[in-house]
């Protein structure tokens, strides 16, 4: 379930079966046809409406719906479990150390010493509670030192990465 924030002041909670989406728990159908690259037209309890994404970056876009424009940010559930763990406040410019959110066995190290990153970029993936979590940069920089290697285990906490 991915949680919508629309205009810092709604939030719907949004998922998907088939051609049917669920809203805040509810079953809507809906047919949705790309216009362009960046344009859509969504048919949704029988109205229509013509979207058109302005701008995306991250996690947060800037999209048109009738003319009528919205700024949206999406949380999956990673972003959830680092809510419920008090993670998400933290300030990326200040961000040293990437440290494991949770325990878990390291999957795939994609980063190595040196190397420069932007935030967002995938840094390693951590296999966790039988699913694999990306683990992505919260800031640009380059990575100082890299303290795991595929196939080990690591505990909630534990420093993965540090920026010079």
């Amino acid at each position: 379930m991915l949680r919508i924030s629309i205009n810092e002041s709604k939030t719907v909670e949004v998922g998907k079966e088939g051609n049917t989406l669920l809203i805040n728990g509810n079953e809507r159908e809906y047919e949705l046809v790309k216009k362009s690259e960046n344009a859509y037209v969504i048919i949704f309890s029988k109205k229509i409406y013509n979207i058109e994404i302005l701008s995306f970056e991250g996690k947060e876009a800037i999209i048109s719906i009738n003319n009528q424009v919205s700024k949206i940010k999406i949380s999956d559930h990673i972003d959830q479990i680092l809510k419920k763990l008090g993670m998400d406040k933290v300030q990326s410019s200040q961000v040293q150390d990437i440290k494991a959110p949770m325990p878990g066995s390291i999957m795939n190290v994609i980063v190595k010493e040196n190397d420069q990153v932007q935030s967002g970029d995938t840094l390693l993936v951590l296999e966790a509670m039988k699913m694999e979590n990306v683990i992505k940069s919260s800031r640009g920089g380059r990575v100082g030192k890299v303290h795991v290697s595929e196939g080990e285990n690591v505990e909630k906490n534990q420093v993965l990465i540090t920026f010079d």
